[in-house]
């Protein structure tokens, strides 16, 4: 699945839990990365707060394996979002996390 995820076509798949859907899916956004950048390159959405923070420790998981700091942020409703923003400035992630219950985000 990963190499079809790579040549950037879509894809719909289905397997059962802890098969590893979650890390076929961020590891194509990390080889793209472009570490060297301030700039968000990748924002994933999420239609709860429990998959969005299991993206989100996926992703850390997986940043914390790099040479170079990957920066991982979630955002999440039901929280003071210009409080959490404020809270990562100046540092701007590589990867934002939203999830979309409650979330109303400005850029």
């Amino acid at each position: 699945m990963i190499p079809i995820v790579l040549a950037g076509r879509d894809l719909v798949g289905e397997s059962k839990t802890g098969s590893g859907k979650t890390h076929t899916f961020l590891l194509p956004i990390f080889q793209q990365l472009d570490e060297e950048s301030d700039s968000v390159q990748a924002v994933i959405t999420a239609p709860s707060r429990e998959l969005a923070t299991q993206i989100y420790q996926a992703a850390r998981q997986i940043a914390g394996h790099s040479d170079v700091e990957i920066r991982v942020v979630n955002y999440v409703g039901g929280t003071d979002k210009a409080r959490q923003i404020e809270k990562n400035l100046p540092a701007t992630s590589h990867i934002s996390l939203l999830e979309l219950l409650g979330v109303s985000m400005t850029w």
